[in-house]
């Protein structure tokens, strides 16, 4: 990730989505995505700085920002497909799994 900052934003954003994912039995399906969808994360992320100032209309700005610098980056994404499908350490999401 781009910065510690931005990487503790994702960790506590991502425990909900890969319980929701793995309940669903689509982790794996998110990872093939995102690694399709790769070589258009570019233009996502520039699309996204350009469209910036009108959605920090309905979005924090922040968010906006660290969704552009995620999908900018493919050591970035690689990451967050490795996030999405591993199991999570701390257990959380976890509670239908008893």
């Amino acid at each position: 990730m781009t910065n510690e900052t931005d990487r503790a934003h994702w960790e506590s954003r991502l425990a909900p989505w890969r319980a929701r994912l793995r309940a669903w039995g689509l982790e794996d399906l998110a990872a093939a995505l995102l690694e399709a969808a790769e070589p258009l994360s570019l233009l996502g992320a520039q699309a996204l700085y350009l469209a910036q100032p009108a959605l920090g209309l309905l979005l924090p700005a922040d968010d906006v920002g660290r969704w552009a610098r995620l999908l900018e980056d493919p050591a970035n994404l690689a990451w967050l497909r490795e996030r999405l499908s591993r199991p999570d350490p701390d257990g959380h999401g976890t509670e239908q799994e008893a």
